[in-house]
């Protein structure tokens, strides 16, 4: 088998080689026709403007691009790219449903057999234009202890024009404002992001600013504390017991210069004087800061209760035997010229007066250095904090003697000095 086929190997191979030739030839000769898809041509929009001019927009649905099956000689055919191809929609032969037929321009020699859309769809959708305020977003704090106040933004209104279904979109045009840890006013400029209502950036709209002039004013805070003074707010025969305030601290802000050395503020007018009962007042705070400096995130009005109690007066008496002896010397005795009952007067609150009585009251005379015979003494006692003596002190009649034993010494020291006279008399006679 292998002989045959080597047999006149050569001649074979020359025939082949002679057949390919002739085949080639007579294909060139002939140029064939094929057929070929061409695929992302471009669709060219004419009188586009036509539209545009009435205040309409243009959403293409289809049609952007297409792609055409074409056939022609091999030679032609082949040579072809998306370039060579023209494709185009005249917008001013849109039909009632938004269709546009796409034509295909195509080299000579080729013939378009089908195109993949065919028509371009559009829908057409009125362009409106509407006023929106810019408003901010902050990025970042300022420094501990110091605060801002709103942004002035310049200008602050901007004109968007665009689609009536993206218009209807905008919830918020904002500008980002970075304000981290700042101590002294900002100014930055910034461009306004136009946001639907999930936060995200609505794109395709024409904006009247593209660029707008943030200042934040930065201004330090503190808190100090509400003092009060009403003391001379009490009625004749009246005291303020206790002032409680609805809070105790107020938040201000200011500017370093202002509120340095800046401690209290103190409340010494209420509007009302002369209180004979309880009463609960409100003050107006801002009245009461000093020039440039502002309540801060706080409350402008202090609840004051003001707790009042009537001054009243106590007669409490006094006996002898309620009386305690102070220092009485040896050897003497004592006794009250007259078993009076004594009355003193105490002034001050019904409260602090009520849990007084003798025995609080301690009452005692001191004999201390006073020899034997009558006396006036006063009485002495305690007068409670909080209270005063309405009264005068009681002077009490007393009288010292001397003890029985004592006497006796006494005469018989006089009866010796009496026998020693008589006895030097009678020496001398």
């Amino acid at each position: 088998m292998l002989e045959k086929i080597m047999n006149n190997l050569l001649w074979k191979l020359l025939s082949v080689i002679l057949a390919f030739l002739i085949w080639v030839i007579v294909v060139t000769y002939e140029d064939p026709l094929t057929t070929r898809l061409i695929s992302d041509i471009p669709v060219e929009k004419l009188n586009e403007n036509v539209i545009t001019s009435e205040m309409k927009s243009i959403d293409y649905r289809e049609g952007e691009t297409t792609s055409v099956r074409i056939r022609g000689k091999r030679s032609i055919v082949d040579r072809l790219s998306s370039r060579d191809i023209k494709a185009y929609a005249d917008l001013e032969k849109k039909s009632i449903t938004g269709a546009i037929d796409i034509q295909i321009d195509v080299p000579d020699g080729v013939i378009v057999i089908d195109k993949m859309p065919s028509v371009m769809m559009v829908d057409l959708e009125n362009i409106i234009t509407v006023q929106k305020e810019i408003q901010y977003y902050m990025e970042g704090e300022p420094r501990e202890g110091y605060m801002y106040l709103d942004p002035i933004i310049s200008p602050n209104n901007i004109e968007i024009q665009g689609p009536e279904s993206k218009i209807a979109l905008i919830k918020s045009v904002l500008v980002p404002v970075n304000i981290e840890d700042v101590t002294r006013d900002v100014t930055l400029y910034s461009s306004p992001q136009i946001l639907d209502d999930k936060n995200n950036v609505i794109r395709g709209l024409e904006k009247s600013i593209f660029q707008v002039q943030v200042q934040v004013p930065i201004q330090k805070y503190k808190d100090i504390d509400i003092l009060t003074n009403l003391d001379a707010f009490a009625a004749d025969g009246f005291q303020i017991v206790d002032v409680s305030l609805s809070q105790e601290t107020l938040q201000v802000r200011g500017e370093d210069s202002d509120l340095n050395g800046l401690r209290n503020i103190i409340v010494e007018e209420i509007g009302v004087s002369d209180l004979k009962e309880s009463t609960v007042v409100s003050v107006n705070l801002e009245e009461l800061l000093p020039k440039n400096v502002y309540i801060y995130d706080d409350v402008d009005q202090v609840e004051i209760a003001v707790e009042i109690e009537e001054i009243v007066e106590k007669n409490i008496e006094i006996h002898s035997g309620d009386i305690t002896l102070r220092r009485l010397p040896e050897d003497t005795q004592f006794a009250y010229v007259d078993d009076a009952v004594y009355s003193i007067t105490l002034r001050g609150l019904a409260s602090q007066l009520q849990g007084i009585d003798v025995e609080r009251l301690a009452p005692s005379i001191d004999v201390n250095g006073l020899e034997a015979g009558a006396h006036q003494v006063e009485l002495k006692f305690n007068v409670p904090s909080g209270t005063e003596l309405a009264s005068q002190r009681p002077q009490i009649m007393i009288e010292l003697t001397k003890s029985v034993d004592d006497i006796l010494d006494t005469e018989d020291e006089v009866l010796d000095e009496v026998i020693e006279d008589e006895v030097i008399e009678d020496e001398v006679q």
